[in-house]
């Protein structure tokens, strides 16, 4: 059996883009009033990390500006405040295809946004742990514009957590709702935050990503999380900045 080896994070930059308003699709309150505030609550008041967020509304090109001011505000490429570690927090509507749903309509894909952060890209980050939260909600019902792809109506809801990692830089954390009614009650964040906030000072973030998963099933009666035989090779702690 291989050994997992052990990474620390204590001195995260956390990038939040939670888009909540658009002009085409429905207007996602629940990433106003519970998605962003539950990670800002765990991310920077619990662990006291640097974070930075993008605005309610944004366009396609709104988010990579945002992206680009931030790799340049903080001179990313030297890294003089000395960040060991990444978190990118992506909540807003999406596609089936890894692509973020704008507000003007137009999509982001999640790759570019994760290549503008590889260790190849910015040499100081090089062998960082890097953790995207995508935190999104696929709608059925909605009038989509012509560049985002339609898909079958629904008229439920269902919640899922996967948890993956493409190499040693980047773990990918995926919590989806799909469905037309979504209660506030079910957002995905809910269960994450429950679990970061009760665990993190003695678990690593795959037995926390686990424990979220177990408490979906129990308190909404029905199997629909996916563990992703994928998961890091790493142990990823997540600790507070002191």
């Amino acid at each position: 059996m291989t050994q997992r080896r052990e990474k620390v994070i204590k001195n995260a930059l956390v990038l939040m883009i939670c888009l909540s308003k658009y002009n085409a699709l429905s207007s996602l309150e629940q990433v106003k009033t519970k998605d962003a505030p539950n990670f800002t609550r765990f991310f920077k008041e619990e662990l006291h990390y640097e974070v930075v967020q993008c605005g309610d509304v944004a366009t396609a090109d709104d988010v990579l500006k945002f992206l680009d001011e931030v790799i340049s505000t903080f001179e990313l490429d030297k890294n003089p405040k000395q960040f060991d570690g990444l978190i990118v927090i992506i909540c807003g509507h999406a596609t089936t295809s890894d692509e973020l749903i704008a507000s003007d309509g137009n999509c982001v894909k999640i790759e570019t946004i994760r290549n503008k952060f590889s260790g190849q890209t910015l040499t100081p980050f090089l062998g960082f742990p890097k953790l995207f939260i995508l935190n999104t909600y696929i709608d059925g019902n909605e009038s989509l514009t012509a560049n985002v792809k339609a898909f079958s109506p629904t008229n439920s809801f269902d919640t899922k957590i996967t948890f993956t990692n493409t190499n040693d830089e980047f773990v990918m954390i995926r919590s989806t709702v799909v469905g037309s009614l979504i209660p506030d009650s079910v957002t995905p964040s809910y269960y994450l935050n429950e679990a970061f906030m009760s665990f993190y000072k003695k678990h690593d973030l795959s037995e926390m990503i686990k424990m979220a998963q177990t408490k979906i099933c129990e308190r909404q009666n029905r199997r629909h999380v996916e563990i992703d035989a994928t998961a890091p090779t790493f142990a990823l702690f997540l600790t507070r900045k002191i």
